[in-house]
């Protein structure tokens, strides 16, 4: 399995979980699995009201050898101008 595929998947899953799109920044094998990475903004809409900064999440995507989906879980929070993302559950 290709590294393109996996992050063709990542995004598709984004996209109908979500309805929202995503950006993978990491994909990695492990073992027979694979473990992704992806970067979504998850408060657009609302934080323009308050005129603040976009919230964007991380979520940790995991995949089987075939490629899909056995699990996601978010992984932290930070408005677009921080820097590090602030673990929250």
């Amino acid at each position: 399995m290709a590294i393109e595929s996996v992050i063709k998947v990542v995004e598709s899953f984004s996209t109908k979980t979500f309805s929202k799109p995503c950006k993978v920044i990491t994909v990695k094998k492990e073992g027979e699995d694979w473990l992704a990475l992806m970067e979504m903004v998850v408060e657009d809409e609302e934080m323009r009201k308050y005129a603040r900064s976009p919230i964007t999440g991380l979520w940790e995507v995991r995949l089987d050898s075939k490629c899909n989906v056995t699990s996601f879980q978010r992984k932290g929070l930070k408005e677009a101008t921080a820097m590090h993302y602030e673990e929250r559950e």
